[in-house]
């Protein structure tokens, strides 16, 4: 803490704001000019970004359609793991979740049965799709264009080289497959 005597305190602080205001609008500008070059250094790659972005999503998609179309051969039948030079190929099935497809219905059939209060969060009275996700027997006596259980098959592409995972949908799996 700075010793200032009480008559010289005014004097202090007179000079110490004029510090804090040049520091902070050197500050500004300082940040203003960073700003402005990364802009410029951003619009200098961003075509040749762009360019490596979708060459690597048309190739993901003809990698996933490869995949689909030779699956039990690339898997040796597994159907699971296809193990090649450059990385490997896996067919995941993710965890399971609840969608909602129609939330109003949902709410209609939740009240004729009852329910309602015990699968909404209050106060802002919305569906607790978490408390609802352990109610098999519920959601399935539901009609299916209200509330279902997905499960996606996912193709999960590693290339341990560069540490890199992408994952694409194989196939969309619906595990309630009743009719409406």
């Amino acid at each position: 803490m700075i010793d200032v005597p009480k008559e010289k305190a005014v004097e202090e602080l007179e000079i110490r704001l004029v510090t804090l205001a040049d520091a902070g609008a050197q500050l500004t500008d300082l940040t203003s000019e960073v700003d402005r070059k990364m802009q410029a250094v951003r619009a200098e790659y961003a075509p040749r970004i762009d360019q490596l972005t979708e060459l690597r999503e048309i190739t993901v998609t003809e990698i996933t359609a490869i995949f689909q179309q030779h699956r039990d051969s690339l898997t040796e039948e597994t159907g699971k793991t296809a193990t090649l030079r450059g990385g490997t190929l896996s067919a995941r099935l993710s965890k399971e979740a609840l969608e909602i497809v129609d939330a109003t219905k949902l709410e209609k059939f939740l009240r004729r049965k009852g329910r309602w209060l015990k699968y909404t969060i209050q106060p802002a009275r919305r569906i607790d799709k978490i408390a609802l996700k352990k109610d098999r027997a519920l959601i399935e006596s539901a009609p299916n264009d209200t509330v279902h259980f997905t499960r996606d098959e996912n193709l999960i592409i590693k290339l341990p080289k560069l540490q890199l995972e992408i994952k694409r949908i194989l196939h969309p799996l619906r595990s309630s497959l009743k009719k409406s």
